[in-house]
């Protein structure tokens, strides 16, 4: 059986960043280990305030069965990344 696998990047300047487009069923996202500060994750309009936090090096594992793009990332720092990988199983 064959998987497969999308995986990437993003740097959140100023405002919230929109996950690209790439379907799956299981995402892995985790603040770059670069990052000086924390980025958070969560639906359209996520801030700092209301998003799931990621020190760098933390990750979650989240159930997605769709689209990654419904993601969205915000960080406490201009020019943080958030990594990112999903799956199909």
């Amino acid at each position: 059986m064959t998987h497969t696998f999308f995986a990437g990047q993003i740097t959140i300047s100023g405002s919230a960043a929109q996950f690209p487009s790439a379907n799956g069923v299981l995402a892995t996202i985790k603040g770059h280990p670069d990052n000086t500060g924390n980025v958070y994750v969560g639906p359209e309009g996520v801030t700092t305030l209301t998003g799931f936090p990621l020190a760098a090096g933390e990750a979650i594992v989240i159930a997605i069965e769709g689209n990654i793009s419904i993601l969205y990332a915000d960080a406490d720092v201009n020019n943080e990344k958030i990594c990112w990988v999903i799956s199909d199983a």
